[in-house]
């Protein structure tokens, strides 16, 4: 069914029900795999990004076989994962940087 809910493009269906899927059969491959695809697709939807889940899609990506296509993923996430942390270091770097400045 997760597979079913990517192809249509519905990412927060396709995460449910691959972690129910998980729930039912922890490690099964299929599902570790799918639910990391809408992990990765939900944060590069959501403005802004989503670290968390890109967080969590990387453990399902560990924890799934590793074929190529899973290599391919997990280069996609860690890609994603260090884009959104350079993101928030620049985030955190001018807030830092603005609270000093009104503080003199």
């Amino acid at each position: 069914m997760s597979l079913v809910y990517l192809k249509k493009k519905l990412y927060y269906e396709a995460e449910l029900t691959a972690g129910k899927g998980l729930d039912a059969e922890w490690g099964h491959n299929k599902c570790s795999y799918r639910r990391a695809m809408a992990r990765l697709q939900i944060s590069l939807i959501t403005k802004g990004g989503d670290l968390d889940r890109i967080r969590g899609a990387k453990k399902d990506v560990i924890n799934s076989d590793p074929g190529d296509a899973t290599r391919k993923l997990l280069l996609r996430i860690e890609k994603e994962e260090k884009r959104l942390g350079q993101r928030e270091r620049q985030h955190f770097s001018s807030g830092f940087a603005s609270a000093i400045s009104g503080a003199f």
